[in-house]
């Protein structure tokens, strides 16, 4: 797993296959930027592929994201407190 601090409101994850990241209270969104993703939260699971986002609940507990398949993924959070993004680098939400 890799991460990249910077001063942008986004924290940038990369997650090889088989690691797994454990999302804890600090963070109001998850956006995949590549791969594909399986993400447990609240209770259910969810595949998200590139391009998709979804918000963290807060008080849902701790979300849990890893790579689905054999490619790494490349996830974004964005920390609470932090404006969303403008409507123009807005994606569409999980279903």
């Amino acid at each position: 797993m890799r991460g990249v601090a910077t001063s942008s409101p986004w924290l940038r994850v990369m997650l090889e296959h088989r690691e797994a990241l454990r999302i804890e209270r600090g963070f109001r969104q998850l956006r995949v930027r590549s791969g594909k993703a399986w993400i447990t939260l609240g209770g259910r699971d969810v595949t998200m592929p590139r391009g998709q986002s979804v918000d963290l609940e807060a008080g849902a507990g701790p979300a849990v994201v890893t790579s689905l398949g054999s490619q790494p993924v490349v996830v974004e959070l964005r920390r609470e407190g932090s404006q969303p993004p403008a409507s123009d680098e807005a994606l569409p939400q999980a279903g």
